[in-house]
């Protein structure tokens, strides 16, 4: 890092960073002749343990200790290669960055010296790592506090604290949260790019496996794969995700599945009772599964994924719309893939 300088672009946040990091990329990717070669985190390696596999532009998952001896000399041969300039490194690296406990980011920020960062949104997520919901984004403003001041930090709109925003030395700009491309806005906006190349790059951006993808399915009902996670953030945005859905398809009945949110600590429970209120006043049908799924209170309830996914195949009906979700540990994907019921599911939007 020290002998390339790229300019880094530090995305955190409870939930949404991938996504975000994805149209930030994808933005700047349009204005590469102009900015110097764009590099990104691949997959979600955002942790300390994955961040170092990122910055030398490995393309895997957050390893497990099997591919830690492959993935370490694949590293030093691609640092060697970056070295010898056999490999152009990236001008501007685009990353994700997350934490497991307190001061992760701290320890992060302090290596990457990030020149922008952006937080995708305010709320609880990984709370058995910490106290409350405030000790949590106190760790994700550490990022934004390690802007320099000619550094550009990119802030939701909403949920902030004053006490939060004080200490940033950097260039604040604010975005509307349930507007995540506004981050790659603001970006391109630093970057001076125009109009038309920000459209651009917005259409050619990734779309993310099981991040809300609506599936159409043979049965002629759509799903909203959105399976990856789950926590009090990203529920509500997935719920206005599946109202925005619901108008433009025209659906007969809004539906949503939902799993465990998990890793909220001691505040689970409120968390879990909290969401349920909040879903059952928006949608037709409301399916809960999993052990913490029960405090949603749901009007129907499943222990197992084989009763829930025969319950599902028995009720959806064509033009309908379901919302399927839950935290990564739930696997809610494979109650998807039973739904689908087609080899070549078409993703439409």
């Amino acid at each position: 890092m020290a002998r390339f300088k790229p300019e880094i672009i530090a995305i955190t946040g409870p939930a949404g960073k991938t996504s975000t990091k994805e149209m930030v990329y994808a933005v700047l990717k349009i204005a590469e002749k102009r900015l110097g070669k764009i590099g990104k985190s691949h997959g979600n390696l955002n942790t300390k343990f994955g961040i170092p596999l990122a910055i030398l532009q490995i393309k895997t998952k957050e390893p497990g200790a099997i591919k830690w001896l492959f993935l370490s000399l694949w590293a030093l041969l691609k640092f060697f290669l970056f070295q010898l300039k056999i490999i152009a490194y990236p001008k501007i690296l685009v990353l994700e960055v997350g934490a497991d406990q307190k001061g992760d980011l701290a320890e992060i920020v302090k290596e990457l010296a990030p020149k922008i960062g952006a937080l995708t949104n305010v709320g609880p997520a990984h709370l058995e790592f910490f106290k409350n919901t405030d000790e949590l984004m106190k760790e994700k403003m550490s990022v934004m506090q390690s802007l320099p001041a000619d550094g550009l930090a990119i802030l939701p709109s909403q949920g902030l604290k004053r006490e939060w925003i004080d200490d940033i030395k950097a260039t604040k700009r604010f975005f509307d949260v349930q507007d995540l491309a506004g981050v790659a806005r603001q970006v391109a906006d630093y970057y001076r790019l125009n109009g038309k190349e920000v459209s651009a790059g917005l259409k050619m951006a990734t779309k993310i496996s099981q991040r809300l993808n609506v599936i159409s399915s043979a049965r002629g009902y759509k799903i909203i794969d959105d399976t990856y996670n789950a926590n009090p953030v990203s529920v509500p945005a997935a719920l206005i995700f599946l109202q925005k859905a619901e108008k433009e398809i025209r659906a007969k009945r809004k539906i949503v599945v939902l799993a465990d949110m998990l890793e909220l600590g001691s505040g689970s429970k409120k968390w879990h009772q909290k969401i349920g209120k909040m879903v059952k006043k928006q949608v037709d049908l409301f399916v809960s599964y999993g052990d913490l799924a029960r405090y949603y209170q749901a009007p129907y309830y499943f222990d197992s994924k084989e009763k829930l996914t025969q319950f599902l195949l028995g009720t959806l009906m064509p033009g309908d719309i379901i919302l399927v979700k839950g935290s990564r540990g739930m696997k809610m994907e494979e109650v998807v893939e039973k739904l689908i019921d087609n080899p070549k599911p078409k993703i439409i939007i």
